[in-house]
């Protein structure tokens, strides 16, 4: 992930507003979906989570590598909203 997309989700750690983070190539029209709840873990790695349910079966994931287009953010109750767009990145109609 580039930092400003790091930057992005660094504010939503260990918060129970949803993430939803876009990856693919820059060229690409679309991407691959991700999303789940920023959690830090005890060696300082960012990881999404899938659920707050507190399940064994609920494991965390590492951050994906490759460029990410867009983080869109959802509190509990409310819209998706846009918290990043990667500016070398253009959504095609």
């Amino acid at each position: 992930m580039q930092q400003p997309a790091i930057d992005t989700v660094s504010l939503y750690v260990n918060s129970d507003v949803e993430l939803d983070l876009l990856v693919g190539p820059l060229d690409s029209h679309d991407g691959s979906r991700f999303s789940g709840y920023m959690s830090r873990e005890h060696d300082g790695k960012l990881r999404l989570i899938h659920a707050l349910s507190g399940r064994r079966s609920v494991y965390p994931w590492d951050l994906p590598r490759g460029p990410v287009l867009e983080i869109r953010t959802r509190e509990s109750g409310r819209l998706w909203r846009v918290a990043y767009t990667n500016p070398d990145w253009r959504r095609r109609p």
